[in-house]
């Protein structure tokens, strides 16, 4: 595991930078991105969002929220690598990373997500997330 430096007032503190970057991961991927007003389901009203977004101008988090009452397809799987792939994109623009692979995965009735993050060095951290998009029968539906 790589360690990180981070001085703190007088002090050295270390932290993980693999835990960080999986931190990272997990809120630009299930923070829900703003939308426009186009873009809105049909029987949604809310545009979501972080709130910062409206101060810093920026997009943080995913659009993988529009998703959640999609039937689990190939188009849907296609969609979320994009969502996903849309919402890491900033660590290749930060060169935290140099390359982004996202695969959706079909288990049984859902969808999974794989991510993995070549690091500077070729190092790379691997991600999975099951269950983004459940079959309306596992929903409840």
């Amino acid at each position: 595991m790589d360690l990180e430096l981070i001085q703190k007032d007088k002090f050295i503190d270390f932290g993980s930078i693999e835990e960080g970057l999986r931190t990272s991961v997990i809120i630009s991927l299930f923070t829900d991105r703003r939308i426009g007003e186009s873009e809105l389901p049909e029987g949604e009203t809310s545009r979501r969002g972080f709130w910062a977004d409206s101060i810093n101008e920026t997009n943080i988090g995913s659009r993988l929220w529009l998703l959640d009452r999609s039937k689990v397809t190939r188009e849907t799987k296609s969609r979320a690598e994009e969502y996903a792939y849309e919402a890491l994109e900033w660590l290749i623009e930060a060169e935290v990373v140099t390359d982004i692979s996202v695969n959706g995965i079909f288990e049984g009735e859902s969808l999974s997500l794989e991510v993995k993050l070549t690091l500077p060095g070729k190092k790379s951290i691997n991600q999975k997330f099951n269950n983004i998009i459940e079959s309306e029968k596992n929903r409840g539906l």
